[in-house]
């Protein structure tokens, strides 16, 4: 895939980030609407797409494969991989009311984790780009 470009994930993940932050403030807010929900499934449908972009574009070439043993790349994946995750989660519980209902708690408070795992991670990402770490 030769379209895609550093410049492209990068205003990719700048969007996904907008999103989520919407989702995460209106979420620490207690406000479970549809507009919640559709910053939250917005969020996630840039981020799964722009890793399998990234991915598998020819972005990913690097001579010494994947560098696994760079401690700041296995931090970066771990972090966005789980504040991913932790947005699907949050949008599976979004999605049921009575989910909704009885675990408001958990959707609120969740964010204090979810979203500063997920823009750290990406961050040691774009920095990557432009400073090369890995």
């Amino acid at each position: 895939m030769n379209f895609v470009t550093h410049e492209l994930l990068i205003i990719g993940q700048i969007l996904a980030c907008c999103s989520y932050t919407l989702g995460s403030y209106r979420l620490f807010g207690k406000r479970f609407d549809r507009f919640t929900l559709g910053c939250i499934m917005l969020g996630v449908v840039l981020d799964i797409s722009l890793a399998v972009f990234g991915a598998t574009s020819d972005l990913g070439d690097n001579s010494g494969g994947v560098p696994w043993r760079h401690p700041l790349f296995s931090i970066a994946v771990v972090l966005a991989t789980l504040g991913m995750l932790g947005y699907m989660v949050n949008l599976a519980l979004l999605s049921v009311r009575r989910w909704r209902e009885k675990v408001g708690w958990f959707l609120s408070r969740s964010q204090a984790v979810i979203w500063p795992s997920w823009v750290t991670g990406v961050t040691i990402f774009i920095l990557n780009v432009f400073v090369g770490w890995f």
